[in-house]
């Protein structure tokens, strides 16, 4: 009997890969035990060169992928895993897509004083939980280091009792041209770090919808000592933290540092509005509300306010 023509297939799963290069390839990732994982390999069996299609774990889907080709790793709805080293994710230009939401949303555990997923230039990661981590002490949960980086649909938990991460990402000097859209942590019983640390200096960063509330033992967002964000242009930024005196954002000045800021909350402990909410350089403010109360006493402040032209 002739096999099933294959493109029947593809048709059920091109929603999640529109813009899939035809001379791509697609891997699966599923794990073994899954109740259906054995027809799962009859309908993508290994292809004309060999290589296996469904795999087990993101870093065997990474071994098989290919620099610029446009490969597209789907990860399967509730597909878990637990990283004990760093998940280096550097093929340029394949997308990693998890496949489901709410608790079915892939979920990437990291239980180990590490990063957890390290991803390169021209990588896009998309749809991903992060719980809280199993180890105390866990670096980040992702760290962005290389051009071109697209992170979306972005869960995570700071911490669970005494375990906790130090920060949620971390960003490396050199990360330009990145994009972030629709990022969400929260925190937990122990404070962390802070939710984005910059580590060296960066431009053109797109990002919006990224929403962070909880305890923090530095700031919600800083970035190093002469580390520069240049070129921002972010929008509906909420950011909200815990801890005594401390600030939503920190950024340096200096350089080229800048950028577009607009449509964003955020609400520290620091002394005063402008600590709470400090943009050095030529940052230019539209719409961006500040808090310094510790509680629900006030609301937020329109920063800058508005002049008397």
């Amino acid at each position: 009997m002739a096999k099933e023509n294959q493109l029947s297939r593809w048709g059920a799963i091109a929603k999640h890969i529109p813009l899939m290069n035809p001379g791509a390839k697609l891997f699966l990732v599923a794990k073994t035990s899954l109740t259906f994982r054995g027809e799962l390999d009859q309908e993508f069996p290994p292809d004309r060169d060999g290589d296996v299609r469904v795999v087990s774990t993101l870093s065997a889907a990474h071994a098989l992928t290919q620099a610029s080709r446009g490969d597209v790793v789907l990860v399967l709805p509730g597909h878990t895993e637990s990283l004990t080293a760093v998940l280096s994710l550097s093929t340029a230009g394949v997308r990693y897509i998890g496949i489901g939401s709410g608790n079915l949303t892939p979920a990437i555990t990291i239980n180990g004083a590490i990063n957890g997923v390290g991803l390169g230039a021209n990588v896009e990661f998309e749809n991903f939980n992060f719980p809280a981590p199993e180890t105390d002490g866990a670096l980040s949960m992702i760290r962005c280091a290389g051009a071109g980086i697209k992170l979306k649909k972005i869960r995570g938990v700071g911490s669970l009792a005494a375990k906790n991460f130090i920060d949620c990402i971390i960003v490396k000097g050199g990360s330009n041209d990145m994009e972030w859209e629709d990022i969400k942590f929260i925190g937990g019983n122990t404070a962390i770090t802070s939710f984005i640390h910059f580590e060296g200096l960066i431009s053109n960063f797109t990002a919006g919808y990224v929403t962070c509330f909880g305890s923090v033992a530095t700031a919600g967002i800083y970035d190093d000592a002469g580390a520069i964000t240049a070129n921002v242009n972010w929008h509906n930024f909420n950011i909200a933290v815990g801890g005594a005196a401390k600030p939503a954002i920190t950024l340096d000045a200096g350089g080229s540092a800048g950028g577009v800021v607009r449509n964003s909350f955020f609400a520290g402990t620091h002394t005063t509005l402008a600590s709470n909410a400090a943009f050095g350089g030529d940052f230019r403010l539209s719409q961006v509300y500040v808090l310094e109360e510790t509680g629900n006493l006030r609301q937020g402040a329109l920063i800058p306010a508005v002049d008397t032209d």
